[in-house]
């Protein structure tokens, strides 16, 4: 999902590695006694969730406007053609 986000395809991952990764962190998950209530795991997964939706573009929207502000503004030419000329 960031690897789309970010334009960097090298760091997309495939479903071998996604199972690896979710593995492993069940492993280090059952070296911690933790005990959540299930509100606060939903609200842990809606953080994440919610994470991977909105950095992505939280990115693209800073690429796109660090870019606009390196592109010199178009003049406006702000004369009035003779064809908007009102006639009274």
């Amino acid at each position: 999902m960031m690897a789309a986000g970010l334009k960097m395809p090298e760091l997309a991952i495939g479903m071998p590695e996604a199972q690896r990764l979710a593995k492993a962190s069940i492993e280090v998950a059952k070296n911690y006694n933790l005990m959540l209530s299930a509100k606060t795991v939903a609200w842990i997964q809606l953080g994440v969730v919610a994470t991977g939706i909105y950095v992505p573009r939280a990115f693209a929207l800073g690429g796109r406007l660090k870019h606009a502000q390196h592109t010199p503004p178009t003049k406006t030419d702000l004369t009035p053609s003779p064809e908007s000329a009102v006639v009274n």
